[in-house]
């Protein structure tokens, strides 16, 4: 790649740089978004499983009483 002031090759400094930089922010996107959906779909399914428990539980109690 030729940078724009003429310079190309792989021994100009931004540009190596900037694309270090640009890897490791969406690396560490990607980590964030994996992370985020991971707990979101853990408190989905922990709160799923707390609705059953409470239903069931209540059928139960209805039932018993």
């Amino acid at each position: 790649m030729v940078h724009p002031s003429g310079i190309s090759g792989p021994n100009v400094p931004t540009q190596g740089l900037g694309l270090a930089f640009l890897r490791v922010a969406f690396l560490r996107v990607a980590f964030l978004r994996v992370a985020f959906l991971r707990v979101a779909f853990l408190r989905v399914a922990f709160l799923r499983v707390a609705f059953l428990r409470v239903a069931f539980l209540r059928v139960a109690f209805l039932r018993v009483a």
